[in-house]
């Protein structure tokens, strides 16, 4: 296999659904441009977090999306070769609203992920996940976590069993 060029993004995006999508579609084709093969954004980029983490307001909730939806669609159309994934708070039917992200490429969704492991407070929000997929993409076998499930080793354990 050919060396990967990595990117990982640390920046605010907040809740302004067109000004997340605008700056995620700016990141990544800059990141084109530097030869980037696979990009990586924050969790919640598309749409934001929670706002009080220890007692979050469930009247005010992060705009949750449809995977197939016309947010995620524009990082698609944006990717092109390059493998990228994203955080944002999904839509799920039955009202159910999940902490994810999603790994995308031009060619359409690589693979998705619910968040496992939730600290205190973020159970009144977003529903648990329940497992670690792994999924293969132009850049080799990736899984993905979101943040507190990197303390439960695991994770990390099961999707390098699977190959990751």
């Amino acid at each position: 296999m050919a060396p990967v060029t990595l990117g990982a993004v640390a920046a605010h995006f907040g809740r302004d659904m067109d000004r997340g999508v605008s700056k995620v579609v700016g990141i990544v084709e800059s990141a084109a441009r530097d030869g980037v093969d696979l990009l990586v954004l924050p969790d919640a980029c598309l749409g934001g977090y929670i706002g009080d983490f220890a007692a979050p307001d469930p009247d005010d909730p992060p705009p949750a999306l449809d995977p197939d939806g016309p947010e995620i669609t524009a990082v698609i159309s944006a990717a092109g070769p390059m493998t990228v994934c994203v955080g944002y708070a999904e839509a799920a039917p039955g009202g159910a609203r999940y902490n994810a992200a999603v790994c995308v490429c031009g060619d359409g969704v690589l693979g998705t992920y619910r968040k496992v492991h939730q600290p205190l407070g973020e159970g009144m929000s977003y529903s648990a996940g329940s497992g670690y997929d792994v999924f293969d993409t132009p850049v080799g076998r990736v899984g993905l976590q979101i943040c507190y499930d990197k303390a439960f080793p695991e994770a990390a354990r099961v999707m390098a069993l699977d190959g990751a």
